[in-house]
């Protein structure tokens, strides 16, 4: 109520608010902390919060451009993280709903329910009070599970967005560059995630991923061309601002195929035989092999001190 109270004052004084950037920093604690409270004790609808609350303290934190306060950079951060958090964590609980055995069950009498519907419509059978009954709720499940699903998609935008505007904002919480990218690998085939990492991300510094690499390395491909593409974007700029840390990574994929047959015996090598002809490659490896060369490429074209005889 104390916390109620203050925003209410702050909010009535808007115009003197505006002028002073401390009294803005105050205003954004205050709505980034009674926010946070809220959700922590499930006293108000999610979606109030969000838009009440902590997206306001993000508006209000933005709109000030003046960094030269070590105070308000961080403040401006704990706005981002505290969206951020507060919206993956709404993600989280839809995500957990949507891959429980109720949800399941729901979808599958859905099914049953689409082909009951379907049937009656084939054979043409008079409206009565039951083929109402059974088309109402088969259109209120599927505008429930649409909503889920629209639910899930916006509180996981939010999400990735603030991660990505609190690692801009600073340093002090890097660590959750861990789970953006967590977010990201989760839903490589979601164009909207996709555009907002190849369009802000590309911003955050390059060494904030380095803890990344085997993991970002490890998803390296060709086939998906929205999320490959960027995924390779991106590693590519990380090994040219920091080829010490990134290249042998880099470089043993795209000679992953070689051990085998460079550890054969030059007798065997030669005779063919074949007890003795290395292992297929998966098109797996052979896709990350395609990406790893690639990248390979670009750093010997931009940086050919770099790499030489590969």
């Amino acid at each position: 109520n104390i916390l109620k109270d203050m925003i209410k004052k702050l909010d009535e004084n808007r115009f003197e608010v505006e002028k002073d950037p401390h009294l803005k920093l105050i205003y954004t604690e205050c709505l980034r902390l009674c926010g946070s409270w809220l959700a922590e004790t499930f006293l108000e609808n999610p979606t109030i919060i969000m838009q009440n609350y902590l997206e306001k303290a993000v508006k209000i934190a933005g709109d000030h451009n003046d960094d030269s306060s070590d105070e308000l950079k961080r403040g401006k951060m704990k706005a981002f993280l505290s969206l951020a958090r507060f919206s993956d964590t709404e993600y989280q609980r839809i995500e957990d709903r949507m891959k429980s055995s109720e949800f399941e069950n729901k979808q599958a009498l859905l099914k049953k329910a689409k082909h009951e519907v379907g049937l009656l419509r084939e054979h043409k059978v008079q409206s009565n009070r039951y083929t109402v009954k059974v088309q109402r709720e088969l259109q209120l499940d599927e505008c429930e599970i649409r909503a889920l699903g629209e639910d899930r998609k916006r509180f996981l935008c939010k999400a990735v967005e603030n991660y990505i505007m609190c690692l801009l904002s600073g340093e002090e919480h890097d660590m959750w560059i861990f789970r953006l990218c967590s977010l990201w690998l989760e839903n490589a085939g979601l164009s909207e995630v996709n555009a907002m990492i190849q369009k802000e991300a590309q911003r955050i510094p390059s060494y904030k991923f380095l803890p990344l690499m085997y993991q970002l390395a490890a998803r390296m491909g060709t086939r998906m061309s929205g999320f490959h593409e960027i995924l390779n974007n991106l590693i590519a700029r990380i090994s040219l601002d920091h080829p010490h840390h990134t290249l042998f990574i880099i470089l043993a994929l795209a000679n992953a195929n070689k051990d085998e047959l460079l550890t054969k015996p030059e007798v065997t090598r030669r005779s063919g035989l074949i007890k003795n002809v290395p292992k297929e490659t998966s098109p797996l490896d052979m896709d990350r092999m395609e990406a790893a060369s690639s990248i390979i490429n670009i750093v010997k074209h931009k940086r050919p001190d770099m790499v030489v005889k590969v």
